[in-house]
């Protein structure tokens, strides 16, 4: 559950920020969730496939039949440094930060994380959310200050999972935080760690061009079973039913 790295993240960097707080962790981690299926839907707008690489690993969509937004498929490759720290014991603070260490992430991508950061959504400036910004405020970092937290992140998800090491066994990590992104599962194997990711059905809507997408957006999430169309608040979990 999120709730692990929430905790995690705060008292990891609760030395280095006595302000650093549940809710600006919280914040940071819907902040990279969201800022990274907005970029990835918009880079399938563009073309059939979408790239975004972040310190712990890098994501890929692409839509497997040309046109149809309903068939696209996201996957995610731990990175070289993620692997190294999770099957070293590296005690070196400095040491670990370095091997997952990205100085250059994405721009669009660190725009949109910014703008969620400060301000609880994209778009800010659009009149119709100025009465969401009051209740949303965060705060504003810049693009070094971006990139700090993201790689802190990593070093988050590499440390619960260590923590969490057992042989034969598997320990699932949910990221649910304000946007289901998904569940990253650690296998623990003849003194190896190894991880995969599978996408929650959010995540995988919100890359499709279409209606439901959009919804997501603004915290709802559509899907159509059978000739219903059922849209589930994902702040509160109140589903609204309509004949599709």
């Amino acid at each position: 559950m999120s709730e692990l790295t929430i905790k995690a993240f705060v008292a990891q960097e609760h030395s280095a920020f006595e302000n650093f707080t549940g809710v600006m962790a919280a914040r940071i981690e819907e902040a990279w969730t969201r800022s990274l299926a907005k970029r990835m839907k918009e880079q399938l707008a563009e073309k059939d496939r979408a790239v975004v690489a972040l310190p712990w690993g890098t994501y890929y969509a692409e839509k497997i039949a040309k046109g149809e937004a309903g068939n696209i498929a996201p996957k995610w490759e731990p990175s070289k440094g993620f692997r190294q720290i999770l099957n070293n014991d590296i005690q070196d603070p400095t040491e670990r930060s370095a091997a997952v260490n990205m100085d250059e992430i994405d721009a669009r991508f660190i725009q949109l994380f910014r703008e969620f950061v400060a301000y609880g959504c994209f778009d800010h400036d659009d009149p119709a959310k100025k009465d969401d910004l009051a209740k949303n405020k965060g705060i504003r970092i810049g693009d070094n200050e971006a990139n700090y937290f993201l790689n802190e992140y990593a070093l988050v998800l590499a440390n619960l999972a260590r923590e969490k090491q057992r042989d034969g066994k598997i320990f699932r990590l949910e990221i649910n935080n304000g946007f289901a992104h998904g569940v990253f599962d650690f296998t623990y194997d003849d003194d190896e760690v190894k991880v995969t990711w599978t996408a929650d059905k959010t995540f995988k809507q919100m890359l499709k061009d279409d209606e439901s997408a959009a919804h997501i957006d603004d915290g709802r999430f559509a899907e159509v079973v059978g000739s219903r169309r059922i849209e589930t608040d994902l702040e509160t979990g109140k589903q609204t039913v309509t004949d599709n």
